[in-house]
């Protein structure tokens, strides 16, 4: 195996163990979720208050005597772990990876925000549909917004390695020879 083959192979191993750390993290701590939390629900509030007069009470938005409770599953926590995963799993250099690990943050947060502005607006005013509305955003636009965030940051990065399969593919060439 030539010298480059073991980078390549110890790169891989590194990558997956810094995602299994980092997920194991994610998952077992409220430490990612307190801090997206904050940096969804202020701004969302904030917008809010252009149309009606609203609070933050910790995860609770009050407005208009309805209590908007912004849960985990609100915070896209399991989506920014997918993200997550994507970038972890596809062999790029680390400049690049932190660039699209930043820009795929900060794109799901904004539709995040504008998603929950959107749905607190549907309820205050409520909306007949609201709960047909919410639970397709949450089932079906969430994993569609994902993976249109994915795709759209990696063109715009040129990035043409397919996450997980391009390992696969390298480790693959390194045991041939």
């Amino acid at each position: 195996m030539t010298k480059k083959g073991n980078q390549s192979i110890i790169l891989i191993f590194l990558r997956y163990l810094l995602l299994l750390i980092v997920a194991l993290f994610v998952i077992s701590s409220t430490l990612f979720y307190s801090l997206f939390l904050k940096l969804t629900i202020y701004p969302v509030n904030f917008l809010l208050n252009f149309f009606y007069n609203s609070e933050v009470f910790g995860d609770t938005i009050l407005i208009n005597g309805f209590q908007i409770s912004i849960i985990p599953a609100c915070v896209a926590v399991s989506a920014y772990l997918l993200l997550l995963i994507l970038n972890l799993t596809t062999p790029i250099k680390l400049e690049k990876r932190i660039k699209l690990i930043l820009l795929s943050f900060l794109e799901l947060l904004g539709i995040n925000i504008l998603r929950i502005f959107i749905l607190s607006i549907l309820l205050i005013q409520n909306y007949v549909y609201f709960d047909i509305v919410h639970k397709f955003f949450w089932y079906f636009l969430s994993t569609v917004l994902v993976l249109i965030i994915w795709f759209s940051s990696t063109a715009i990065f040129k990035i043409r390695e397919i996450p997980v399969y391009s390992d696969f593919r390298t480790l693959i060439k390194a045991i041939r020879k």
